[in-house]
């Protein structure tokens, strides 16, 4: 029987050491090198679980270097997956409540057939309830279980060739533990022993802290193979899904969902639906083309300047960080013939999707100019570009696919510092009088 290998990580950054420290060598931290045991090269740990399970027999399976890919049917997820589901890997999948997690697991589970759904949160009949009414198919069996080493003896003995356990959280062998580090850590220690044993892929559903980061130690996220985040406003149908870790694919896909009772769906077209409904001929509208891994998307921002009667101005900016807006107006302030020193200023941006992109900055100003000079932008015009402290306009990354995507969407026009650009524009004086003194 081969030796269990100890090995030291912290729970704040992941660090691994192979011995003991008190101060973490990487981020600094005092108290977090915590110990953990490596399952064994021979699998003997996980002895009786089975050799595996023979998964080409599973509808839509393909063998893939050595491994087996299982399609799930929905074409996003399949993409930002790297080609589907993966034998005996373990999926962390995490989001916001009420983001759909839940709901596209279930949907998964659904369409893949032998699946497995184990619930902590929910009882069987609620399960059975939501699957209905998603439409989307039921899994195999389904069970209400917050015990895991019921749920990785289940595994073991039907290797389905999928298992969904939510949540991680919820589940563990001691009740006074749930939720701790070290339960969470051996939660992903054993279903990751049973999961490559059993040939079984298992996808662990995660909450989520206020930032957004997946709650629990950062560990878990070096334990499992792939990580799945969903993101999107609750007030909004559209989701984003990405993949900021991936051992079997690109991290650079991402899906773009929309959702309703019936779950979660693909958006063909996103910008279809995301320049839906935008009014013809209205003022403080520009459209930009962000970056979303390798795709690139249509999105409307929306600026309304208004006098102020109070002496602080009002700001406020929903989609975008409110810091970013306040550099911005500063660029403006001092560059532009018109300033927004006493204005109100209110940015949106359209669709419920918020941008981190920083190309969108000639967008965000080209809005506020708009609203401010009471002009619209021509709807056949596009823009992209990060704006820098001196009013420059500066070059963004695959500044190509962004324009080749404005002018597959019949843009006309594209205002960028590319050269490649329809309108070149390398400052924000020059913008403005591109933009903007034909009309005056």
């Amino acid at each position: 029987m081969a030796k269990q290998k100890t090995s030291f990580v912290c729970t704040d950054c992941g660090e691994t050491n192979p011995t003991q420290l008190g101060k973490c060598p990487s981020c600094g931290a005092f108290g977090t090198m915590k110990a953990f045991r490596e399952a064994p090269s021979d699998g003997s740990e996980t002895a009786g679980i089975g050799a595996g399970v023979d998964l080409l027999n599973q509808p839509n399976a393909e063998p893939e270097n050595g491994f087996v890919r299982i399609k799930t049917g929905i074409d996003d997820l399949d993409q930002v997956l790297g080609g589907g589901l993966v034998s005996g890997s373990v999926v962390l999948m995490g989001g916001a409540p009420g983001v759909g997690k839940s709901t596209l697991a279930l949907q998964v589970a659904g369409r893949v057939a032998g699946a497995h759904y184990y619930s902590a949160e929910e009882s069987a009949a609620q399960v059975k309830a939501r699957a209905k009414r998603l439409g989307a198919g039921m899994p195999a069996q389904v069970v209400h279980t917050q015990s895991v080493a019921d749920i990785a003896q289940t595994i073991a003995e039907h290797r389905p060739p999928l298992a969904v356990v939510d949540s991680i959280q919820l589940v563990g062998d001691d009740l006074t533990s749930f939720g701790s580090m070290k339960q969470l850590r051996l939660n992903a220690e054993l279903l990751g022993q049973v999961a490559r044993a059993s040939g079984t892929c298992i996808i662990c559903i995660g909450h989520v802290t206020k930032d957004g980061e997946l709650a629990g130690p950062r560990v878990l996220e070096h334990l499992v193979d792939t990580v799945l985040t969903l993101t999107g406003d609750r007030t909004s149908e559209l989701r984003l899904l990405r993949s900021p870790k991936n051992r079997f694919g690109s991290t650079l896909e991402v899906g773009v969902f929309t959702m309703n009772s019936s779950g979660l769906h693909p958006i063909e077209n996103p910008a279809e639906h995301l320049l839906a409904d935008r009014p013809e001929g209205a003022t403080g509208s520009a459209i930009t083309i962000i970056q979303e891994g390798n795709r690139s998307l249509p999105m409307e921002v929306q600026a309304l300047t208004v006098k102020s009667h109070f002496g602080m101005p009002r700001r406020a900016a929903t989609g975008l960080g409110l810091a970013r807006l306040h550099v911005l107006l500063a660029v403006i302030e001092k560059f532009s013939p018109v300033g927004c020193g006493v204005h109100d200023v209110y940015v949106n941006v359209v669709g419920g999707l918020p941008i981190t992109d920083r190309a969108s900055d000639l967008a965000i100003v080209a809005a506020v100019l708009s609203s401010r000079l009471d002009m619209p932008v021509n709807a056949n015009i596009a823009l992209f570009g990060e704006i820098g402290l001196s009013g420059e306009v500066r070059s963004v990354q695959r500044a190509s696919a962004r324009i080749d995507e404005a002018q597959r969407l019949g843009f006309s026009s594209v205002f960028a510092p590319e050269a490649s650009a329809n309108v070149h524009c390398k400052s924000l004086r020059e913008l403005v009088r591109k933009l903007f003194s034909k009309k005056g």
